[in-house]
């Protein structure tokens, strides 16, 4: 597979990260159709090609990319250990889509590896803090650094709004994850794990 293209600059407004179309909730009780290898093989280059283009409008989103089996979230999860930790669009945009088929044990330890990922400190390099004063919006900025983080966040919150189910079924991995998120180093992920761990044990 060719090193993936760097995914265009993410949005800075949390307003914008958060509009997203609300996702199709995949019920605990039922099933993703059953796909061959190949058609897994297809999804995964219809994502890569979509993440290369830049186009977050993508149709296919909403199409061939709605309903996820098992085989193409492994696929998609890959791709997202493939993908360069700084193109926090591309990365958020895998966390979105597999984030609307949580119906497995292995979705919710993903997304709680996600949680507990060390937090970027700069868009040109995560591992590199930038010189002081270069960003103007501190608040704004660590919503982009950590966007992946912030739909896997959301992406649970909506199971337990819309998909009690599937919430029960899978509580304990829920709150494994969110405990990963709330030892982030990063205190706007940590805060909002924590936040949310308190909604669920309520």
């Amino acid at each position: 597979m060719p090193p993936p293209i760097e995914s265009p600059e993410v949005e800075e407004s949390e307003e914008a990260i958060l509009e997203a179309p609300a996702p199709m909730v995949v019920q605990g009780t039922g099933s993703a159709p059953v796909e061959t290898s190949n058609q897994a093989e297809i999804k995964l280059g219809i994502l890569q090609d979509i993440l290369n283009s830049g186009k977050d409008n993508d149709p296919r989103l909403e199409s061939e990319l709605k309903v996820l089996d098992s085989a193409t979230k492994q696929a998609f999860t890959s791709l997202y250990d493939e993908w360069a930790p700084e193109g926090r669009n591309g990365r958020g945009t895998i966390i979105f889509l597999i984030g609307r088929n949580l119906n497995e044990k292995s979705d919710f330890d993903f997304l709680g590896r996600v949680l507990g990922e060390p937090q970027c400190l700069s868009l040109i390099d995560c591992n590199v803090a930038p010189e002081p004063g270069i960003d103007e919006d501190q608040g704004a900025t660590e919503i982009a650094l950590m966007y992946p983080q912030v739909v896997a966040l959301e992406s649970i919150r909506r199971v337990f709004e819309t998909d009690p189910a599937t919430f029960e079924k899978f509580r304990a991995e829920i709150e494994l994850a969110l405990a990963a998120g709330s030892k982030s180093d990063s205190p706007l992920i940590a805060e909002r794990s924590e936040e949310l761990l308190r909604t669920l044990s309520q």
